[in-house]
């Protein structure tokens, strides 16, 4: 993996498998390079048109001589090819029915699941897919670089300033798709459009129109029409509450307050703090937070709201270090020094 790894990364044209760091700075760059992208746009008023792909079943339908065809033209050396086509090709399956279990039956097509390698190697068959399908193709034009796609495994979303520019690329990846034994989902593919006006878009596969939609999940982060903070953070609370509520084990009075305190950062405000880098700390957003954060250490200290005691006091009370604004504050200043030292790839 280590050997194969690196040749794959040079091979890369899109921006967010570039930047040869750990699973979760890649997910990262992928979330603020398309946040990025989305508020250049609206900055610039232009109009940006999106469509988050969904292929059906993807890792399953990835055709094994197409792969082996892709890691010839990527530089894979013979020896570590055979290595892969050895783990592929001897793979077999047993069906358990209610009379008994069958034979094993060889499975033709697919990566292995479990394979630790499995998703680098799809990675290597969708950049190919896409190299040849759109690479051609003009997608949003920011600082002299060309970006039409922004991908992370098989999450997809391909870009494009008029919708006929994004019908076209989509056209064109169906049209490469048969070709590499993948299949787009049209039930699930949704588009968006961001700019000042609304506009609705007609965006088919096949026969079937896509679905518009005004905001979507990628990668765990919302992406809305208007780009706007307040709204991703809003869903990150509720997604908090939620998951404070489920721990209720916090809320004992046979647990320590320390011992609350440090329970508190590892599994909830963990799930708050997911994508923070990415988000405008407005004054809005900032009072949010430090709402957001009191509303937990009340609940932790059982006071309530009829003492009326006052935020400074309850932070007093809870003996609370650093806060969570200035945690997040720190961790979007650590990413932004690793953009700027140019070991997240490129940067818009």
């Amino acid at each position: 993996m280590n050997r194969i790894n690196p040749i794959i990364a040079n091979t890369s044209m899109t921006l967010n498998l570039v930047s040869g760091k750990e699973k979760a700075q890649e997910v990262l760059h992928c979330i603020i390079l398309l946040r990025n992208t989305c508020e250049r746009m609206m900055n610039c008023q232009k109009d940006l048109n999106l469509c988050s792909i969904d292929y059906a079943k993807a890792f399953d339908r990835v055709n094994r001589e197409k792969l082996m065809e892709v890691l010839v033209k990527a530089g894979i050396p013979s020896h570590e090819r055979r290595l892969v086509c050895e783990i592929l090709w001897n793979q077999s399956a047993k069906v358990k029915l209610t009379t008994g279990t069958t034979e094993d039956i060889m499975i033709q097509r697919g990566v292995r699941q479990g394979y630790i390698l499995s998703p680098s190697l799809f990675n290597l068959y969708s950049e190919y897919l896409l190299q040849e399908a759109i690479s051609e193709t003009s997608g949003i034009l920011i600082n002299g670089v060309n970006i039409h796609n922004i991908r992370y495994a098989d999450d997809t979303v391909i870009l494009a300033e008029s919708e006929e520019q994004l019908q076209a690329m989509l056209d064109s990846i169906v049209d490469k798709c048969k070709e590499y034994g993948m299949e787009i989902k049209a039930k699930k593919t949704k588009t968006m459009h961001i700019g000042r006006d609304t506009k609705t878009l007609t965006i088919t596969v096949g026969n079937a129109v896509l679905e518009q939609v005004s905001k979507y999940s990628y990668l765990g982060q919302m992406i809305t029409e208007d780009v706007a903070t307040l709204k991703k953070v809003q869903i990150r609370i509720e997604k908090t509450r939620q998951k404070f509520w489920e721990n209720k084990e916090l809320l004992r009075r046979n647990v320590g307050l320390n011992t609350k305190k440090r329970i508190l950062p590892c599994y909830i405000f963990s799930v708050f703090n997911y994508g923070c880098e990415a988000w405008a700390y407005s004054k809005t957003v900032q009072k949010k937070m430090q709402t957001f954060e009191i509303w937990h250490y009340r609940r932790l200290l059982k006071v309530p709201w009829t003492e009326k005691k006052t935020n400074k006091e309850i932070i007093k009370m809870a003996d609370v270090g650093e806060r969570l604004l200035q945690q997040l504050m720190k961790r979007k200043r650590r990413y932004a020094g690793h953009i700027m030292r140019g070991s997240s790839g490129p940067s818009l």
